[in-house]
């Protein structure tokens, strides 16, 4: 027999490895024990095919409930989606409505704004017609109290002057009553002596002289009572006309307050302000004419009354102002 190569001595070992290891595994699964394990192994993969089915009917039952579970999230998120959706298309147009609300209330305000600017400079522009009225007017009625003034001063100078003439005519008129009485009474001694002497012979000569004298005493009289209610006239006179020119004045006061109230009525009513305005000058023009009128008939009618009495003429001090006020009134 020819010596093999040691290739082949391995292959041979290997071999009867194989065939004592298939000796022994027969050997294995012929003992009880084997047997015991395989049926326990096949128990256990058994229970792990059932409980790995359990398992995964199990996941698809929570996968199930999970999908519903998402599906019905899904909704809730898709109802509220909406729910919002809406509820930020009514803010929008209820931004939009409050956006043009404001842009309407805005032109408002700024039409109101320059409504009100142009009735401020209105009413600044009346103010100052009105103040430049009322400066005028007050010019006007200072002038003329300071005329009406000085007239009454030069007045009231020639009526005390004519007072003081009068007085120092009825004192002289005393003085000469006295001086008659006193002349009387010595007469009227030497009459009774006269008588005494020439009773008989100057009995008619007395008579006739007393009758003189108490016709000259009568005379006097009359005359010291002309003079006193002369010097009563002319204080009449001059209360009569202080209380007149107080009533003018009053009156042309109260005529221009009413047109300044028409000319203020008349600015503020526009559409018929032209009229109103006429009106009230009209209404201005026809009271300051009737009290001119009437400052010159009441002068008028002054002069004739102190001429009427007898006591003045053309040439004393009083006729000529009334006639020097006559004059300036006409013109």
């Amino acid at each position: 027999m020819a010596i093999g190569s040691p290739g082949d001595a391995e292959n041979a070992e290997d071999l009867d490895i194989e065939e004592l290891a298939l000796e022994g595994l027969k050997l294995l699964r012929s003992s009880p024990a084997y047997a015991v394990a395989r049926s326990l192994e096949l128990w256990r993969q058994q229970e792990e095919e059932r409980a790995v089915v359990r398992l995964q009917e199990k996941e698809r039952e929570m996968r199930e409930r999970l999908e519903e579970e998402y599906r019905q999230r899904e909704l809730q998120r898709a109802q509220s989606f909406r729910h919002q959706q809406a509820e930020l298309r009514d803010l929008e147009q209820r931004a939009k409505r409050k956006l043009l609300e404001m842009q309407q209330r805005e032109a408002a305000v700024k039409s109101e704004m320059a409504k009100t600017k142009s009735l401020s400079e209105e009413a600044r522009r009346s103010a100052d017609l009105a103040i430049q009225s009322c400066e005028d007017s007050m010019r006007r009625q200072k002038a003329e109290a300071k005329q009406s003034h000085d007239f009454e001063m030069m007045r009231q100078t020639q009526l005390e002057n004519r007072i003081k003439e009068l007085e120092a005519e009825i004192s002289e008129t005393r003085v000469r009553c006295s001086e008659l009485q006193s002349t009387l009474a010595k007469q009227a001694v030497e009459e009774v002596e006269l008588q005494e002497k020439r009773f008989a012979s100057a009995s008619n000569l007395v008579q006739e002289e007393l009758q003189k004298l108490q016709l000259q005493m009568c005379e006097e009289r009359v005359k010291c009572e002309t003079l006193a209610a002369s010097r009563d006239h002319f204080r009449r006179k001059v209360e009569e006309l202080c209380r007149k020119l107080l009533e003018k004045e009053e009156q042309i006061q109260k005529s221009e307050v009413q047109c300044f109230k028409q000319t203020g009525a008349s600015k503020d009513a526009a559409p018929s302000g032209n009229s109103v305005d006429r009106q009230s000058d009209g209404h201005c023009n026809a009271a300051s004419n009737a009290s001119q009128h009437f400052t010159l008939d009441w002068l008028q009618k002054q002069k004739g009354e102190l001429l009427a009495t007898g006591l003045y003429t053309e040439e004393d001090a009083v006729i000529r102002a009334l006639n020097a006020q006559i004059a300036e009134q006409a013109h």
